[in-house]
């Protein structure tokens, strides 16, 4: 399994943290999608502005793109 991680700005306005997240490909190999552990997202903004849960809706496009 390929993961790697990404960094991005954060998307909550006001925020001006980097968001991190792990993702992998999907057992197609096409698509990037979020690592999940224990039904929790691994992803993480650095200054906490919100739950990775819903970080990952506004994070998604960035994470798909390869």
């Amino acid at each position: 399994m390929d993961v790697e991680t990404i960094q991005i700005p954060c998307p909550t306005e006001g925020c001006e943290g980097d968001v991190h997240a792990a993702r992998e490909l999907d057992d197609d190999g096409t698509r990037w999608r979020i690592v999940w552990f224990e039904d929790v997202p691994v992803v993480l903004c650095s200054r906490g502005c919100r739950p990775p849960e819903d970080l990952v809706s506004l994070i998604d496009p960035e994470v798909r793109a390869a």
